[in-house]
């Protein structure tokens, strides 16, 4: 009798473990990967913020006005898009997290729209106008960031 209420607690004490630990990676997954997403959004807007002077818009103007080239790569999976007729560029990515509102554009640019809204006035406006996009896809969301170039 004694050796089996030993093989019981064995076998109860695993029994509570492996449930802890089940419960810990079905709860603890998802925390993780949104915290990921997290930081992997705020990398993105980084590269596309035009307060950054890295940004890719920034550089695009740097190297129309000085010539040149440079490589501007960023290291997450996504999709990108050179539309010649929008005169624009956009990235696009899944993500947990929204970033923004779904379903409604986001300026990036102080006194900007979504979408352009067409030729600036020089010296006055920038050269672009920057939008972030969000859009439910599944259980995840498809963020766009999108930059239009445009006439001053």
């Amino acid at each position: 009798m004694k050796g089996q209420t030993q093989i019981i607690s064995v076998v109860l004490i695993l029994a509570l473990s492996v449930s802890l630990m089940a419960t810990a990676y079905t709860w603890g997954l998802p925390l993780i990967q949104k915290r990921q997403d997290t930081a992997k959004f705020e990398s993105i807007f980084n590269s596309f913020d035009p307060t950054n002077p890295n940004s890719l818009e920034r550089k695009i103007i740097d190297i129309a006005n000085r010539g040149g080239e440079e490589v501007f790569s960023l290291n997450f999976k996504g999709v990108w898009n050179v539309n010649e007729d929008e005169n624009s560029i956009s990235f696009s990515f899944l993500s947990m997290i929204s970033g923004f509102v779904p379903g409604k554009g986001i300026t990036l640019l102080p006194g900007g729209s979504c979408p352009s809204s067409g030729p600036g006035r020089l010296g006055i406006d920038e050269p672009f106008d920057i939008c972030g996009y969000s859009e439910p896809s599944g259980n995840k969301y498809n963020i766009t960031f999108k930059i239009w170039f445009r006439n001053l």
